[in-house]
């Protein structure tokens, strides 16, 4: 077998002579670079959004020996990922470590709720005029605008709103009392019950019965004070009554409340006077009454009643005292009081306007003449006044006739013809003969009943 053939022994070494190298590769050496940085591969950059790892990295392989040749360095170095993670080939850091600084959290969302502060400042600001809820109004819109800002909540706008709403109202309310003072002082006629003129000068309403009084103003239609002086001095009047105004509801006509006061002070007169029918002819009942706008604002409805004496003054009463009179002149005299009475309180209106209150009022004269009947029967006449009375008592009972059938009747034009003619008793003939016989002066005609028989004249009896 030749050498070549032979297989080798693996003990035995091939040679003992020196190794001879293989002859050179062809290919060139670049030349050596020259590098500052640190020989390794940059690896790939970590997710900056992805979560730590629960698990910590496998240790890093040991270094490779350094290659000959150096590694050619990026172009760039790419930009450090947001979030503070840290940049190189460890990964994250495991779970319990330091972590880097945390990023910026979301900004807060739109507010969903409504301050209830807020809200209740909005309606005790608005409403702050009763029981100074003004003030409470401010003191809870300052609170809500605290508690919107910290708690994100809705509102601001009603808690401003009650603020404001609460700081106005003051100024609201001091210049109303302002207002009111100053306009009741010149315009007391609408609360006659706490106007309190000062000066000597009375409220047409404060003067007291029995008063005489001068008027303050030429204008009869613009009167709210008097000055009263005494009845022995010249006076333009005499106060005979304040009654009340009834029966007319909470908000009258001006017409109602006129003719209200007329029938109020007509009855007056015949208790102030016992004499009525011996009065002046000159002698008128005039009253001062409420406007509608006091009587609305004021819950006592009066008139002040007084006498007039023409258009000029007068010194002295007109009132009598009952030591003046015998005893039948003051039997007559209350005796035909009462049907003077009954004929005052004659409803307003027409009988064919109002038939209902005509047919009670002809029931209330039935009953007035017999009373004055009864009272004149009751009683023992001189010679002289005896036929007088038998006379008018009479006279008085055909009056009552119509007088009752007014009250039956069911027809109105029947009701207005038997008033008529109930008007016409008794005569006015046979009550002067008895006056006469009595001691008495004769009836004015046109002043008997204290007024001059018509409507009140608004310039002269109003305020």
């Amino acid at each position: 077998m030749s050498p070549v053939d032979e297989p080798s022994q693996p003990d035995e070494p091939i040679s003992s002579g020196p190794i001879v190298p293989p002859a050179p590769v062809s290919f060139e050496k670049p030349a050596p670079q020259v590098s500052f940085e640190k020989p390794a591969a940059a690896a790939a950059p970590a997710d900056p959004w992805a979560a730590p790892s629960d698990t910590p990295p496998a240790p890093a392989a040991p270094p490779t020996p350094a290659s000959p040749y150096d590694a050619v360095p990026p172009p760039y170095q790419p930009y450090p990922p947001q979030g503070g993670q840290p940049v190189g080939p460890w990964g994250p850091p495991p779970a319990g470590w330091p972590q880097g600084p945390a990023g910026w959290g979301p900004p807060p969302g739109p507010p969903t709720e409504t301050n209830g502060l807020a809200v209740a400042a909005a309606i005790t600001g608005v409403l702050g005029a009763f029981c100074f809820l003004w003030l409470l109004g401010i003191i809870l819109g300052a609170v809500a605008l605290r508690q919107i800002k910290a708690r994100n909540q809705k509102g601001r706008g009603m808690a401003i709103t009650g603020i404001v709403a609460g700081s106005l109202w003051p100024v609201v309310l001091v210049a109303a009392v302002i207002f009111g003072l100053t306009v009741g002082s010149r315009h007391p006629a609408g609360s006659f019950d706490s106007y309190r003129p000062t000066d000597g000068h009375v409220s047409v309403f404060d003067v007291s019965t029995g008063s005489c009084f001068n008027r303050d103003s030429e204008d009869r239609a613009d009167q709210h004070t008097v000055t009263v002086v005494p009845c022995e001095e010249m006076h333009d009047a005499e106060v005979f009554g304040r009654p009340a105004i009834t029966g007319l509801g909470a908000s009258p006509a001006k017409d109602e409340i006129v003719k209200g006061a007329e029938r109020a002070c007509l009855s007056d007169s015949s208790t102030y006077v016992l004499d009525r029918d011996a009065l002046p002819a000159e002698v008128k009942v005039h009253f001062f009454y409420p406007d509608t706008a006091a009587w609305r604002s004021s819950s006592s409805h009066l008139a002040t009643c007084f006498f007039v004496t023409g258009d000029h003054p007068s010194s002295g009463s007109v009132r009598k005292n009952s030591s003046e009179y015998t005893s039948p002149q003051i039997v007559y005299l209350n005796a035909a009081q009462a049907l003077n009475v009954a004929y005052d309180a004659a409803p307003a209106g027409k009988a064919t306007d109002h038939p209902a209150d005509y047919r009670v009022w002809a029931g209330q004269m039935d009953q007035a003449v017999d009373q004055e009947v009864t009272a004149l029967n009751g009683t023992t006449w001189s010679s002289e006044a005896a036929p007088a009375v038998a006379a008018l008592i009479a006279d008085l009972k055909r009056g009552q006739a119509h007088w009752q059938a007014a009250a039956r009747s069911t027809d109105t034009a029947v009701l207005a013809a038997e008033i008529h003619k109930g008007y016409a008793y008794p005569d006015d003939a046979l009550t002067d003969k008895l006056r006469t016989a009595l001691g008495l002066p004769s009836v004015s005609h046109g002043g008997s009943d204290g007024s001059d028989g018509s409507t009140p004249d608004d310039s002269t009896k109003v305020i």
